[in-house]
């Protein structure tokens, strides 16, 4: 009698080096919710001086709308809406995704800055400022995916940022679909279990035949 054993096969739930999928840490990132002011829930806008509109026209495929900047008087400095996190994991790897457009090329970018507690570093506790690599804007939607650690930042700003120059009056950006997850560890591999080999099982010995008696 042969005995067989069963290969049983593990499968993981994702491919090697994929991770979890993580909360998205931004509120209001879809920009649902835009009032007829110009309010984006979630949103911080200081000393604002432009038009924010919800457009449900113009957005990259796969979204429901994104939120259009349109620039109707030349400002000093660099415009922006934002928002801060003190609730980020320290040495911690994060990464914002996003999507944007702009009517000029170059209008419109994604900045992250890293605050420190002790305001005696750098201005105001500031501890650095990243534009996202591939950020500035072009007339086709472009997709955005930057990684940045939090080091021993406080506090961590996401900043959607436009130019609001003279040569900007007239001319609009758009920004949809931000994300700020934390990057989760790759999940490793479910290797499959090696079948054992068929195991033979030995079969006993077979009784001696009496011996004949010789004919008379």
């Amino acid at each position: 009698m042969i005995r067989t054993c069963f290969l049983f096969t593990l499968f993981s739930a994702y491919w090697a080096g994929s991770a979890v999928i993580a909360d998205n840490l931004i509120k209001n990132g879809d920009f649902a919710v835009v009032a007829e002011n110009g309010t984006v829930e979630g949103w911080t806008a200081d000393k604002f001086e432009q038009k924010l509109v919800k457009d449900t026209g113009d957005k990259p495929e796969g979204v429901a709308q994104s939120l259009r900047l349109d620039i109707g008087k030349a400002a000093k400095g660099h415009g922006q809406i934002y928002q801060g996190f003190r609730d980020l994991k320290k040495d911690t790897t994060y990464v914002l995704e996003g999507k944007l457009k702009s009517s000029a090329a170059g209008l419109a970018y994604f900045q992250i800055k890293l605050y420190s507690n002790d305001k005696t570093q750098g201005k105001n506790g500031e501890l650095s400022r990243t534009d996202a690599p591939k950020g500035k804007s072009t007339a086709e939607w472009q997709p955005i995916s930057y990684e940045f650690s939090t080091g021993k930042s406080d506090k961590v700003l996401i900043l959607l940022r436009f130019l609001q120059e003279e040569s900007a009056v007239g001319k609009s950006a758009w920004f949809a679909d931000i994300k700020l997850t934390e990057k989760a560890a790759p999940v490793a591999e479910a290797k499959p279990v090696e079948a054992e080999k068929p195991t033979e099982v030995a079969k006993p010995p077979e009784a001696e035949k009496p011996a004949e008696k010789p004919a008379e």
